[in-house]
């Protein structure tokens, strides 16, 4: 894999496998074992045009979804989990983000509707700031989180992360 191949999705999956790989453990397990089940989990999916790009013959978000779809059972089962997308409804547009899935234990069928209900528009803008954001918000005030960003791209649309 050479350094313009090795995108923050590819990092996730190579992150995912291979821990799934030489420890036998899912990344929810190990969530678990370090404390962290009790927590307010948000994933927040990319969706932008980028995300219609290959790698190998498959598209990026194809890829993005099978790794959600895997682990979305283990991660509601131990903790409230909510998802949120952006770049699914609109092309050019910062403002295309939404919350799917309010957080809840035991989601994990609602999650994967929500992940198979949308796909990456051509040209759809990247706004990850604010759509970590809105996944902030969804988590109690005053409780710990984890939010689990899935996308291979950068904030285009003017906010520094």
């Amino acid at each position: 894999m050479n350094k313009k191949s090795l995108t923050p999705l590819n990092i996730f999956v190579l992150c995912s496998v291979f821990t799934t790989l030489l420890t036998g453990w899912s990344l929810p397990a190990l969530a678990q074992g370090a404390g962290l089940s009790a927590q307010t989990t948000m994933i927040v999916l990319d969706q932008s045009g980028s995300m219609l790009q290959s790698i190998g013959e498959t598209e990026r978000y194809q890829i993005a979804r099978e790794i959600l779809l895997d682990i979305t059972d283990d991660i509601s089962s131990n903790a409230p989990t909510g998802l949120v997308s952006f770049g699914h409804r609109a092309s050019e547009d910062c403002s295309d983000f939404e919350v799917l899935v309010q957080p809840r234990f035991g989601s994990a069928a609602e999650l994967n509707a929500g992940i198979l209900s949308v796909e990456p528009i051509n040209n759809s803008k990247t706004p990850l700031f604010d759509s970590i954001d809105l996944a902030a918000q969804q988590i109690p005030k005053g409780q710990g989180g984890v939010i689990l960003a899935v996308s291979d791209g950068e904030e285009n649309c003017g906010k520094n992360i």
